[in-house]
Parts: C-alpha cells; structure tokens; sequence
C-alpha cells in the first residue's frame, strides 16, 4: 500500500496539466488516502482469509471424498447453491462500494472547494448552504455502504445456512443409511460429520474474503484509473523538431507560428510569433482571454504547442527537457477564488434571488459574453476546478 501511494503521489505530481484541469483535487486525494487503506484491507484481511479458507476446505473435503462420495455430492449441491445465491450479490457489493468510493472522494472534493473559498463562503454567509451540499455527498455513501453491508450480511447468511443445511442433510441421510444396515458404519458417518463441521468456519471465511475483495476492487478500479492517467514527459522525444541555426547571439525567447487549443476545435493561439530580448521588458498586452496566461503556460512548458516553434537561447523546447526550460523561469502568480461548479452558480453565488435579466445584465458588465459561448453548456457550462478552464483575467472578472 505503500508502494501504492507513492506511485500514486508520484504521478499526481507529474499528470499533463490537460488531464489536472479536467479533474477535482478533492476526489484525487480521496484516492490516494481512502481508496489506498480499503486496499489495505484486502491484502492484510481478505487474501489471508481466501488462502488459508482455501487450504482447510480442501482438506476436509479430499478426506470427505474418501470417506463417502455420496454424501460429500450432498454437501457440495448445497454450497453450491448458495455460492449461486453469493455470485449475484458480489455484482452489487462490487457496485456499491464504488459508489461509496466515489461518494467519499466527492465529500472531499465539496469540502476542498468550500475550504479553499472560505472568505467567500463567510462573507456571502454560505456556510449553511455548503453544509448541505457536503452533507448529500455524506449522505449518498452513507447509503451506498449500508447497501453494501446489507448485502453482505445476506451473503453471509446464505453461506451459513448451506453450510449447516449440508451438515443436517449429511446427518439424515446418512443417518438412514446406517440404520438400514448399509456399507457405511456408524464411525465412518461420525468421521464425516466432524469433516463437514470443518467446513463452516473456513468456507464462510472463503466467502467473507470474496466480498471483501469485490469492495476492494472498486477501490483498485478508481486507484488504476489515476495511475493510467498520462503524465508529462520528462524527457524530449528522440526526434526533436530541427530549428534554423542561430546567428550571432539568438534572443532570450523566440515564439514561432504557435498554435493552441484546450478544446479541439476552438482554438486559443493562431500563429503566435515575437521575440524576448536577453535584456529589456516586453510586455504581453491584449483583452482577457486573447491568450496572454497561455502563452506563459506554453513558455513553462505547462503545456505543448499544438503547432508552430518555441525556442530558448536558439534551441527549440522540443530539445530540451522540462526541467530545462523552467530553469531559467520566475512566476508571481495571481490567484482568485473560482467555485467548481457552473458559470450561473458563480455568478449567483452572492445572489440566489436573480433574475434571468439580472445575469444577462452581469453578464454583459463583466464582458463574459465569450466566455458563456465559448463554454459547452454556456451559463450551465462547468468551470472546473477553482475555475480551471478560464483564463486568470476571466476568473478575476
């Protein structure tokens, strides 16, 4: 588990920033935390239980078959019906403890967003109202773990009573047997009856360890989905693009036709080109969302150009690592409180009571007129997380 969470960590740190922008922080901390310690319970509970559940049943029931094969056909027929019974409950199991999984990773998500806004949520006198909404995401994996105990309990409750039906099935027939002077002696019966007896205990471990595991798998599901998310490459590829040769002393910075989108389709940059001398200030002037806080991004090497050049000191970035390029980089950020959510939601957020022409209005004030056609959904469109797929200017407005 511990191996787990570092690759976990390890590859959170290092995911493109595509992929980051499109997910919540909160439910990808749920994985690395929650999600890791029900798999910790698999591999130090479940797989013993499974094991050594294994091993005894065998063991009875080898000897079982040498004492009688008729009787053990007994047994075997009645766990097997209730193994039928256990393999459609272990679909649902499965099911609901992804869900509360999933349930876990959003109170985390909703409580990350109130938390990193809570001057907004105080100011605004929104603690009742987030309240509410962590409160239904505790709500809904309080009730898919119910789900899932309950049916475990029915799981558990099948095994035990095939294991005791086989055992009184077992007693009766043989019973009968040995009283109409068959083959079977009375030592024998009682020798197999002491074997079936074995059998509860180690087959109702079998079956509690497969559940287990059915619960544990949905954590796995959602810890295998982060480690298969792709991450940036550290290193440039093998076939870097080739850039002309410098001559004399090449700027600090050098933009060539770059081109971008974060949606394809609907793109930032259209052929971006300047130069940064070594010395001097150059400023990057234009209205929000033009591009400005991408092309700082694509400089950083946050992300990669869909088309076009950049180059450092007369190398192109594709040359040259990450690292590399980054070196020679200092940021002063800007940062603005963006609530995951809904355009509507935020601009609403001070004020549940407006009106359609009350945001039309706001709307037009702000100038988010391109935002609200550029989003997919508009008004309902989603931001993202801390707003996440706007622009730094956007999210200030």
């Amino acid at each position: 588990v511990r191996t787990v969470r570092h690759g976990l960590v390890s590859r959170l740190l290092r995911l493109e920033m595509r992929e980051l922008d499109r997910r919540r922080r909160g439910d990808l901390v749920s994985r690395v935390t929650a999600d890791t310690t029900l798999l910790r319970d698999v591999v130090s509970q479940a797989l013993v239980d499974l094991l050594t559940g294994c091993l005894v049943s065998a063991g009875a029931l080898l000897l079982m078959l040498w004492l009688d094969p008729l009787l053990l056909l007994l047994v075997v027929a009645t766990v097997a019906l209730a193994a039928a019974v256990v393999t459609t409950l272990l679909k649902g199991m499965r099911k609901a403890s992804e869900q509360m999984q999933s349930s876990v990773g959003a109170v985390a998500a909703e409580l990350e967003r109130a938390l990193g806004a809570l001057p907004v949520v105080r100011i605004y006198r929104a603690e009742e109202r987030e309240a509410r909404r962590i409160g239904a995401r505790v709500d809904s994996a309080h009730g898919a773990g119910v789900r899932a105990a309950k049916l475990a309990a029915v799981m558990s409750s099948a095994v035990e009573l095939a294991v005791q039906g086989s055992f009184l099935l077992v007693l009766v027939v043989g019973g009968m047997r040995v009283g109409s002077g068959g083959a079977e002696s009375l030592g024998d019966l009682v020798a197999f009856l002491l074997y079936a007896s074995y059998l509860v205990m180690p087959l109702s471990s079998v079956f509690r360890a497969i559940g287990l595991i059915q619960r544990g798998t949905g954590a796995y599901l959602r810890i295998d989905e982060v480690l298969a998310l792709p991450e940036e490459p550290a290193q440039p590829p093998a076939l870097a693009i080739p850039g002309p040769p410098p001559s004399g002393t090449p700027p600090a910075l050098e933009l060539t036709d770059v081109r971008f989108a974060y949606v394809p389709g609907r793109p930032v940059l259209r052929g971006a080109t300047f130069t940064v001398p070594r010395r001097g200030l150059v400023a990057l002037v234009g209205r929000s969302g033009a591009g400005k806080s991408t092309l700082f991004s694509l400089i950083a090497r946050l992300h990669d150009p869909d088309a076009g050049i950049i180059r450092f000191d007369g190398r192109p970035a594709t040359a040259l690592s990450r690292q590399e390029c980054r070196a020679g980089i200092a940021l002063v950020d800007q940062n603005t409180h963006v609530l995951e959510g809904t355009l509507r939601e935020n601009l609403t957020y001070a004020a549940l009571d407006a009106t359609e022409d009350d945001i039309v209005r706001v709307v037009r004030l702000a100038r988010l007129g391109d935002v609200v056609r550029r989003l997919p959904g508009g008004l309902d469109g989603r931001l993202g997380d801390h707003g996440g797929t706007l622009s730094a200017g956007e999210r200030q407005r």
